[in-house]
């Protein structure tokens, strides 16, 4: 037997070139229209909700130095912008303000204390499942070193 092509149109390479093309001009048209109408890339990620109350372990440099509570209350996980304060305890004594962003599973945080002159600033990841966050620390007067936190309420 004899092999024969299959029923019809025969495409040469050249035509397999030329489908390819308009594929991709057909995906580029697609995604600029999307990029037009407002959507981009990154609003496809979901930004992760930091409302909560956390437990926060502050290290200098390698040696534990104390725990805070991370009150964050106030904020909108569209626009990854949070609001909320520090204390002592997870209710009351409290001893700063936060001002945080988040973009995915990162975040960037303000740390003012009460009365001025004091602030530090925290950038981390939070983990996957939302419940921990792990980072760096360094405040105005050039100390730094690591943080690790739980939520312990939503």
């Amino acid at each position: 037997m004899r092999a024969t092509s299959p029923p019809g149109p025969r495409v040469t390479p050249q035509g397999w070139t030329h489908r390819l093309v308009a594929a991709l001009a057909a995906a580029v048209a697609v995604l600029c229209g999307l990029l037009a109408a407002g959507a981009s890339p990154a609003a496809a990620a979901s930004t992760f909700d930091m409302r909560s109350t956390w437990t926060v372990k502050i290290y200098l440099g390698s040696n534990f130095n104390n725990t805070q509570y991370w009150r964050i209350t106030g904020g909108d996980p569209a626009s990854g912008s949070y609001t909320g304060d520090t204390g002592t305890a997870a209710t009351g004594s409290t001893f700063g303000t936060l001002t945080a962003t988040v973009n995915g599973l990162s975040f960037n945080m303000s740390n003012p204390y009460t009365g001025g002159g004091y602030t530090a600033t925290f950038t981390g990841t939070v983990a996957g499942d939302g419940l921990s966050m792990n980072g760096t620390w360094v405040d105005n007067g050039g100390q730094s070193g690591t943080i690790t936190a739980t939520r312990t309420s939503v």
